[in-house]
């Protein structure tokens, strides 16, 4: 799996399909009523497993938010890094994130698309991994949120993106979290 290279040993990749694993990109808008605001660009490698719990591998993370960034690393053991994001997150979707503090700025991913009206009101739960200080944390997390269908879709991620090796640009399901309540759990240290 092309992944491996960005997940650490110790956890083991969770396949669903012999060689394949569930991965993708979660762009996000947190507005009013969210603790911060702030575009978000999460990869998620994929799924595994570690110490009898399962959850997502987040290689990436990219922020518009400094006090994001501070809070992923220290509260989740998330790898977040500054970005920018310019574009539009209506109907007709077409953000690009960058990272501007490689000259001439590094072009993380293009992502364009059209969604259909939501019709299907949801709750999912969630898990996912960080590291911290060689510590490994556990949290979860439960979504509500109206799904939204995705058409027309056109994701570019160049290759010299810093995950472009995930190939993460030819995705066989896209959709919407429109209207998205996150409760995120405090994590749990597992070692």
């Amino acid at each position: 799996m092309r992944l491996r290279c960005w997940v650490p040993e110790q956890f083991e990749i969770v396949q669903i399909w012999p060689g394949l694993t569930l991965g993708g990109l979660y762009l996000a808008q947190y507005n009013s009523g969210s603790t911060l605001i702030y575009q978000e660009l999460i990869v998620v490698a994929g799924l595994v497993r570690y110490a009898g719990k399962i959850g997502f591998w987040i290689s990436h993370i990219y922020v518009d938010n400094l006090a994001s960034v501070a809070g992923g690393q220290e509260i989740w053991g998330l790898p977040k890094e500054m970005a920018t994001f310019t574009g539009s997150a209506t109907d007709q979707l077409s953000i690009t994130a960058v990272q501007p503090n490689l000259q001439p700025g590094l072009q993380l991913c293009d992502i364009a698309a059209k969604t259909v009206p939501a019709t299907l009101r949801l709750w999912f739960p969630v898990a996912a991994f960080g590291q911290q200080a060689g510590r490994t944390l556990w949290f979860t997390a439960s979504a509500r949120f109206q799904l939204q269908w995705a058409s027309s879709v056109h994701i570019r991620v160049p290759s010299s993106s810093p995950f472009a090796s995930l190939g993460l640009d030819s995705p066989w399901l896209v959709f919407r979290l429109k209207s998205l309540q996150l409760d995120v759990k405090a994590p749990q240290m597992l070692n």
